[in-house]
């Protein structure tokens, strides 16, 4: 292609065009005014002309198809000698080929636009001095089918930010997001209260909706039937118990057909639904009864229920897939009892440390985390997924970065047949684990990809004349997080604590993060005249601070000081509380990072 190719004159988009190409062709011109400082104009328009950027899907409905498709989210970048095609096999395929065309122009998309992003950035959007897209025929295709992030318990989250969370998911070819009708019965962001406002935005990117969660009592619980019908609930220690987090009596006919009943009600009323999380309680508990025990695992009595709900959805036409997951006490694949092929089952290796990669066995915890993994992967004929722990609220907000663990993990999964990934979004400690977040996004779209030039790519967006120390800095970071704290929490069941790093860890995590330290002021002093990313670097060296808090309490743990240990956790408290609402740390004086959340993890 001439280097002298002129600017197009229009984006273009089919007379029959749906909301989703329509929504990328305003983005498209959008995002095209502010790099060549030009508007385009956007039209319909089935003829083919000079000048033309067309943006075209090859199939439209009205709604995201489930299951996913292996070539639904497929697409290609077709650049001429005089227009441009982007075209995808769906609507929403045709709006990622948008969003990768102009990563080809240089925009990024690094983190939402939070509301404490301003001041630091959150993409990167060039003004080009000249038009020289890369031409040729370019077709990608995505390595998970369901790309997924969820807010489960949304401590953080609220419609604004949730909207925030939406763009930037769609920039980065993430197809999922994930609610709870009501988390554990908190009544904190509820899919009630928040559908109306944001089904039009997931429904304009051609995003699949997820919604359920951790909670079968949201459809049968024990305040609203346990004074009729007593034996519809769990026995613990010889009782009926009206705690909500055990799970009903399976073997009760009456109750299953009651909870079936109650779930088909509550789709058919959300018919906005596409996917159906049929999550037990979190801290669930199983009945002790004799026929419950006689019913078989926790794992075989949850597989019975979920049966039962996917087949009341078949005899009433009810379009929507149903996913369980594989977690704590029922994470084993059921003894004599085969999910049917359209279930989605998410494997949840919660007890992972995140100091190797999860098939590394030399980790006392890696059975726990790796067996439920190969036996899923062994037995199950369906859609099979991972809920990635890559952001935890055990890590209390720690700067976590494991850019080759990530990798390794991901491609592991994918080598087993793995098609589904997802991972927790709270807002609250974001810019903590900005690169996790991106990395993960990035990864899930395309496993096969150099990791080194991966990290690269983000620091030079970020970054710019700093982007060898940074690169510096997240590996060194790496280490650090992997080696030197405490990133599993106290009930990893493989060795009763969590792995607590040695004093000779924890001494060479202090070097790590003091030459940390140093790349952060070295890329500082070359980023003084660029204020964005200078004030990222201010907020990442309170980061650090925080890691030097978290060896100074496992030296102290270590060494028996009891009452230094409660010095210093009320040091880290107040760091915590002075850089509040800052993207740093989560939930301050919640129950995660606050007081209970650093006893748990520390046990002081």
């Amino acid at each position: 292609m001439s280097r002298s190719m002129a600017l197009p004159l229009r984006v273009v988009i089919d007379p029959a065009a749906g909301q989703c190409e329509q929504f990328a062709a305003a983005e498209l011109a959008k995002y095209l005014r502010r790099m060549v400082g030009r508007g385009l104009p956007v039209r319909r328009s089935s003829r083919r002309r000079r000048g033309d950027i067309r943006i075209h899907a090859r199939r439209r409905s009205g709604r995201p198809r489930v299951p996913v498709g292996r070539h639904d989210d497929a697409f290609a970048i077709h650049v001429m000698s005089d227009r441009v095609v982007l075209s995808g096999q769906t609507e929403r395929a045709a709006l990622y080929a948008t969003y990768a065309f102009l990563e080809e122009l240089g925009c990024r998309w690094l983190a939402p636009a939070f509301d404490f992003y301003k001041g630091i950035g959150h993409e990167v959007v060039p003004r080009l001095r000249d038009w020289e897209p890369r031409p040729g025929r370019r077709r990608f295709q995505p390595t998970f089918l369901y790309r997924r992030r969820t807010l489960d318990e949304g401590r953080s989250s609220t419609v604004a930010n949730t909207i925030q969370l939406i763009e930037w998911m769609a920039k980065n070819r993430l197809n999922a997001l994930e609610f709870s009708i009501d988390y554990e019965g908190t009544g904190r962001f509820i899919w009630n209260s928040v559908r109306g406002r944001l089904v039009p935005q997931l429904r304009k990117r051609g995003m699949l909706i997820f919604v359920g969660g951790h909670g079968y009592q949201n459809f049968l619980h024990p305040d609203e039937f346990f004074d009729r019908y007593p034996e519809w609930f769990g026995q613990i220690d010889g009782q009926r118990t009206r705690n909500a987090n055990c799970v009903f009596n399976t073997t009760s006919r009456g109750a299953l057909r009651m909870f079936v009943s109650r779930v088909v009600e509550y789709l058919q009323e959300h018919p906005e639904i596409d996917i159906l999380n049929l999550w037990p309680p979190d801290h669930v508990r199983w009945s002790e009864d004799r026929k419950s025990l006689a019913q078989g695992s926790p794992s075989r009595r949850q597989a019975i229920v979920t049966k039962a709900v996917r087949d009341g959805l078949r005899r009433r036409r009810i379009p929507v897939l149903v996913e369980t997951t594989a977690y704590a006490n029922h994470a084993d694949f059921p003894e004599d009892f085969a999910y049917p092929k359209d279930v989605i089952v998410d494997v949840c290796p919660f007890y992972h440390e995140h100091r190797e990669p999860i098939f590394d066995l030399s980790v006392p915890s890696a059975p726990e985390s790796i067996e439920p993994i190969q036996r899923w992967s062994d037995r199950h004929q369906g859609i099979l997924g991972v809920f990635c722990y890559y952001r935890k609220y055990k890590f209390l907000s720690k700067p976590v970065a494991f850019p080759t663990l990530m990798w390794s993990e991901l491609s592991y999964y994918r080598d087993r047949g793995y098609q589904s990934m997802s991972m927790q979004s709270e807002p609250g400690d974001w810019i903590s684990f900005e690169l996790q977040h991106y990395m993960q996004s990035r990864l899930v779209w395309n496993t096969a990809q150099d990791i080194n030039a991966l990290v690269k790519d983000y620091c030079r967006a970020r970054y710019g004349p700093a982007t060898v120390d940074m690169e510096q800095y997240v590996w060194t970071l790496a280490k650090a997080t992997t080696r030197s704290v405490r990133l599993a929490g106290v009930d990893v069941i493989a060795s009763g604590d969590g792995y607590i790093p040695t004093a000779y860890e924890v001494a060479q995590g202090r070097l790590w993060v003091d030459h940390c330290g140093k790349l952060l002021a070295r890329a500082r002093r070359k980023l003084v005249a660029q204020r964005r990313p200078s004030e990222l670097l201010k907020r990442l060296a309170v980061t650090l601070r925080h890691m030097e808090l978290a060896f100074d309490l496992l030296d102290l743990g270590r060494e028996g000081h009891v009452r230094k240990l409660k010095e210093k956790k009320q040091q880290l408290l107040r760091l915590a509380r002075r850089h509040k609402s800052e993207g740093l740390f989560f939930d301050v004086d919640g129950y995660w990072f606050g007081d209970i959340g650093i006893r748990k993890v520390y046990g002081v």
